[in-house]
C-alpha cells in the first residue's frame, strides 16, 4: 500500500485534488485529519506499559472474582502463569508487534471510513504546511509517500481567500486571513517550500488551470506516479464565472504583480517545472532606507528558514542557520549598502555571544559580544556590502543556540539570535 499526502496554499486547489483522489476505487485520501495523528493514535494502541499495565488489572481482577488459591497448582499455573517469583510471563502473553500491525490498521481505518475494500493508496489533504520537518517526519512515518502539490495563479488565490475573508467579516464563514498582504504573502511562502521540494523522487506538482485544460493527462502522470491504473473521474467544473464577491482594483493587482515579478504575467504560458525552477525565491522587496521590524510587518516578509514564529519585540532564530531575503526596489545590476541591524542575543552558561554573518558572497565574520551588550536589546551591527541587483541574502551560523535543559520553563527553542529591526540603504 502506498500513501500520498496532499499540499498547497488555501484555495489553491488542495481540496479539488483530493476530491479527484477519492473518485478512484483504490484511492482514499481524508480531508485535513493529520495522518502523524494517525501514528499517535496507532502507537497509543500497542503502548507496550499501557498493554502490561491493563493486562495485570485483568490478571487481578480474574483472580477476584475466582481465585488461583482455589484451584490446583497445577491449574493455577495454567491460569495464572507466572515464574518462580511469582511476575507474569511475558511469552505466554506477548505484546502486541506495532511494526508487524501498523499499515494493516491503516488500511482498515481508511476501509472503514471510505467504504472501500481494495484499497491500494491512502493520504490526507494538508494546506499551509510548509515546515520541512513535518514533511520529513511524515517520510519518515510513511516510507515512500507522495507528496503531491498544487499551486494556481496568485490572482485568483488571493480573490478566492479575500472572498473567505468577506465572508468571515460577517459571522458567515471562519478564515485566516484577513487582508490581501497577508494572502499573498501565504501564496509566496508555499510557492517556495514547493519549490524547495523540487529535486524530491517521491514529489509530483500541478497548476490548478491544468486540471481544466488537461485532466486527462494530468491524471496520467498522477496514476503513473501512484502506481495505479487511471480511473479518475474528471469532476472538474469549468471556472468561467465571476470573481466570486471580490474584484481587485487595479491598484490591487499592481501590488500583487510587484511581490511575485513576472509571474503574474508568465502564469498560463509556464509549465509548472519551469515556474519552479525559475522563480524558486520571491523575494520581499523593500525600498533603500526602509525599516524592517514587527511593527510594519515586513521583518515576517523577509525572513526565511530557520526563525521562531514573530514576537512582539522581533524574532528569534532557531537552530545554528537561519537566512533573511530580501530585494532593494529600483537598485541598479551593483551597488554598494549599509547595512544597521539590531539584534540581541542568547548566552548561555559560556557567558559571552557568539555568532556569524555572511551577505551575498562576502566572507563569513564572526561577531563576538559580551553578555551585558548582546542582552541590551541596543546591540548593533552596521557593516557595507555590495549586491547585485538589488538582492540581499543574509545567513546567520549561530554555534551556541540554547538547549532545552538551559531553561526548565519548557521552552525547547533552540533560540540564539534576535532580531530586532534590519535596514538596508543604497550608498
Amino acid at each position: 500500500m502506498k500513501y500520498l499526502v496532499v499540499m498547497g496554499a488555501a484555495r489553491s486547489g488542495t481540496t479539488l485534488i483530493q476530491q479527484i483522489l477519492n473518485t478512484h476505487s483504490s484511492v482514499a485520501c481524508f480531508h485535513e485529519y493529520g495522518m502523524e495523528k494517525l501514528e499517535n493514535y496507532v502507537d497509543a494502541l500497542f503502548a507496550e506499559e499501557r498493554i502490561r499495565s491493563a493486562k495485570s488489572e485483568s490478571l487481578e481482577e480474574n483472580r477476584r472474582i475466582d481465585p488461583c488459591v482455589e484451584i490446583s497448582s497445577s491449574s493455577q499455573q495454567e491460569y495464572c502463569p507466572q515464574d518462580a517469583s511469582g511476575v507474569i510471563e511475558d511469552n505466554l502473553y506477548p505484546i502486541p508487534q506495532r511494526n508487524r500491525d501498523f499499515h494493516n490498521i491503516v488500511k482498515a481505518i481508511y476501509s472503514a471510513c471510505f467504504k472501500k475494500n481494495d484499497l491500494l493508496v491512502v493520504g490526507d489533504k494538508v494546506t499551509n504546511i510548509i515546515d520541512k520537518k513535518y514533511l520529513d517526519n511524515l517520510r519518515r512515518i510513511y516510507e515512500g509517500i507522495v507528496t503531491i502539490f498544487i499551486l494556481r495563479h496568485p490572482f485568483d488565490v488571493v480573490r478566492s481567500s479575500m472572498v473567505r475573508a468577506k465572508n468571515a467579516a460577517i459571522g458567515k464563514d471562519i478564515w485566516h486571513v484577513q487582508t490581501i498582504d497577508e494572502a499573498i504573502e501565504e501564496w509566496v511562502e508555499n510557492l517556495e517550500f514547493a519549490a524547495s521540494q523540487r529535486e524530491k523522487s517521491d514529489a509530483i506538482f500541478f497548476k490548478y488551470e491544468d486540471l481544466y485544460v488537461n485532466f486527462d493527462k494530468e491524471m496520467e502522470r498522477l496514476a503513473e506516479k501512484l502506481g495505479i491504473e487511471n480511473k479518475f473521474k474528471n469532476i472538474v467544473v469549468p471556472f468561467d464565472r465571476p470573481e466570486g464577491g471580490f474584484a481587485m482594483t487595479s491598484m490591487q493587482r499592481r501590488y500583487i504583480t510587484d511581490r511575485v515579478g513576472p509571474l503574474a504575467d508568465i502564469w498560463s504560458s509556464t509549465n509548472v517545472e519551469t515556474i519552479l525552477k525559475d522563480y524558486s525565491v520571491l523575494p520581499f522587496r523593500v525600498s533603500s532606507g526602509d525599516v524592517i521590524n514587527i511593527n510594519n510587518g515586513m521583518l515576517s516578509r523577509v525572513t526565511r528558514e530557520g526563525f521562531c514564529g514573530a514576537e512582539n519585540w522581533g524574532v528569534w532564530t532557531d537552530g545554528v542557520h537561519a537566512r533573511i531575503v530580501l530585494i532593494i526596489k529600483d537598485a541598479r545590476e551593483s551597488e554598494n549598502i549599509w547595512m544597521d541591524l539590531s539584534y540581541i542575543g542568547f548566552v548561555g552558561p559560556i557567558g559571552n555571544f557568539v555568532f556569524g554573518v555572511k551577505v551575498n558572497d562576502s566572507k563569513l565574520e564572526i561577531i563576538e559580544n559580551s553578555a551585558e551588550y548582546a542582552t541590551s536589546y541596543s546591540a548593533n551591527l552596521g557593516r557595507m556590502y555590495v549586491v547585485k541587483n538589488g538582492l540581499v541574502e543574509i545567513l546567520f551560523s549561530i554555534p551556541r543556540p540554547k538547549k532545552a535543559s538551559y531553561e526548565p520553563s519548557g521552552d525547547t527553542r533552540a533560540i540564539g539570535l534576535g532580531i530586532i529591526s534590519l535596514c538596508v540603504t543604497v550608498m
